[in-house]
């Protein structure tokens, strides 16, 4: 499934798809040309590292506390997903 491969080819980790989050779209401007993107957010589990390393699209990986990462987080939509997110998670563990 393309989320797999994307948290593997962009993060570096192998993972397990738990759950559909939410989806995204928007469009972007690149050479005078409207783009529209579409993102679907899951819930994953992470296995653990790929042997490959994360994408050249991809600078840095880091993993923060949820509190850190919502104060990291700048769109309002990724902040709604991300706590789409923990509460899943809340649901799943119980």
């Amino acid at each position: 499934m393309a989320a797999k491969r994307g948290a593997k080819e962009k993060a570096g980790i192998e993972t397990e798809l738990l759950e559909k989050i939410g989806i995204d779209n928007y469009s972007l401007y690149q050479d005078k040309k409207r783009i529209s993107r579409t993102v679907i957010f899951y819930l994953i589990e992470y296995l653990q590292n790929s042997e490959e390393s994360f994408g050249k699209e991809t600078e840095k990986v880091i993993w923060l506390p949820l509190k850190k990462a919502l104060e990291k987080l700048t769109l309002v939509k990724e902040k709604k997903f991300l706590r789409q997110a923990a509460d899943l998670l809340k649901k799943i563990e119980k």
